[in-house]
């Protein structure tokens, strides 16, 4: 990569770090980031919290695509749906006297309305 593409892959990072406000694909632009800085991954993965590895693979796509490359792929699967009357709530917002029965169930509260 020559210096004027590395100036370049850095103003880019630097934008992408600054508009995102998702902290996983800011950890994605830094790690990146500070490759171009001179970093080796293990250091990179000691800063952002990762396997050295994965700054690898940041590295590898971002190089061989882009920015775009960094984004995540959807995860395969359906979503989870409820039927009846369940809902995943917060149980403070809810009026208590609506609620028949509640329980917790994997880190959210699940309602039974009356």
């Amino acid at each position: 990569m020559s210096h004027m593409q590395t100036e370049l892959s850095i103003q880019e990072l630097d934008k992408a770090m600054k508009a995102t406000s998702d902290k996983n694909m800011y950890k994605r632009y830094q790690a990146v980031r500070l490759h171009f800085d001179g970093l080796m991954n293990i250091d990179i993965a000691n800063i952002i919290q990762v396997h050295p590895q994965t700054v690898g693979i940041y590295i590898r796509k971002y190089k061989e695509q882009g920015l775009s490359a960094l984004t995540p792929a959807p995860k395969p699967g359906a979503s989870p749906k409820l039927s009846g009357s369940l809902s995943i709530v917060g149980v403070s917002i809810l009026p208590y006297a609506e609620i028949e029965q509640y329980y917790f169930m994997n880190s959210c509260y699940v309602c039974i309305y009356k």
